[in-house]
């Protein structure tokens, strides 16, 4: 249930800054599949009688409504909500694309152990697991390297956001990060 209600706060605030929900933000954010995001959509129109629509092409939800939009489980800022659960999942809510800078950089991990395909993919599996899906792994002298290229609201919120995925890992620790052109 918990899980639920921070969801309909993520939808409310999302329609309350943007006008529009992602459907991906709400599965990246709570770890949902299709199907389960669909659920909680369907109970959250149930609960508050509004009516969202689906749009294939994009991707997202829409809000039909005359009047004024009134929350019933929001009582944040919105920006500050979307943000909170940003920092949680290690994943910016992108609704616009052009709103947030593409930045490209390179993290240098410590206590990596065996250098086999099998072990890489391993990690691979795990930073995805994470929220590093836009990473490409490489090793070199035996150490591994990290190369990003993340969407997000500055340089120094990517890195802090990819390195804290990164450490979240067991054993991994970043030690240097270094933007790439």
């Amino acid at each position: 249930m918990r899980t639920n209600i921070s969801a309909f706060k993520l939808i409310e605030a999302m329609i309350k800054k943007y006008g529009k929900v992602k459907r991906n933000n709400i599965m990246d954010a709570f770890s949902l599949s299709i199907l389960e995001c669909n659920k909680i959509i369907r109970c959250y129109e149930d609960l508050t009688d509004y009516k969202l629509v689906y749009d294939d092409l994009c991707g997202e939800y829409s809000l039909n409504i005359d009047g004024y939009f009134h929350t019933m489980f929001l009582n944040d800022d919105p920006g500050m909500f979307i943000r909170s659960v940003e920092l949680v999942c290690g994943k910016t809510m992108i609704v616009n694309d052009e709103e947030y800078e593409t930045y490209k950089f390179q993290i240098v991990v410590v206590n990596f152990n065996e250098n086999t395909d099998q072990e890489l993919i391993r990690i691979s599996e795990i930073l995805i697991e994470y929220g590093c899906d836009d990473v490409t792994i490489g090793v070199i002298y035996g150490e591994l390297y990290l190369d990003f290229v993340r969407k997000d609201v500055c340089y120094d919120m990517a890195v802090t956001r990819a390195s804290s995925q990164i450490n979240a890992v067991y054993g991994l620790r970043c030690i240097k990060a270094e933007r790439l052109e």
